[in-house]
């Protein structure tokens, strides 16, 4: 009698366990989001945008007391729309968990507008961060 109680109440009681535990590991993934993912296509976002702020400040640099200041970056970039538009992914390498990755930037400004053709990659890092790398903006 006791065994068939113990069975009763055991047996749902590691399976429910090992559900859960299964359940845990399928949520934990190694790998980085794929290349037309919003977090993914924000750090492309991002890295361009950087890029534009360091390229604006090579450029006044040259002439002494016409640094660019922060907020004149924050105006500037305010009147900028970035895109990303076209991804597609070059490969995916499964020991990793990283994707290659092409796409086309749009960059819409007062100035007009400039397309430039990138390729990019997306990793995790150990500490579980993405890491969007770009090339092509230089």
């Amino acid at each position: 009698m006791k065994t068939k109680l113990l069975r009763f109440y055991l047996l749902p009681a590691v399976l429910l366990t090992a559900l859960l535990v299964s359940a845990l590991l399928a949520g934990c993934t190694k790998s980085a989001p794929p290349c037309d993912n919003i977090e993914t296509v924000d750090a492309v976002i991002n890295a361009v945008s950087e890029n534009l702020k360091k390229d604006f400040k090579s450029l006044t640099s040259f002439q002494p007391g016409m640094e660019l200041s922060d907020d004149e970056w924050r105006l500037m970039r305010s009147g900028m729309i970035i895109t990303v538009k076209n991804m597609t992914q070059l490969s995916y390498d499964e020991g990793t968990g990283q994707y290659e990755c092409a796409g086309d930037v749009t960059i819409n400004g007062v100035s007009g507008t400039e397309a430039i053709p990138v390729t990019y990659t997306s990793r995790l890092l150990e500490s579980g961060e993405l890491e969007v790398t770009v090339s092509g903006l230089d």
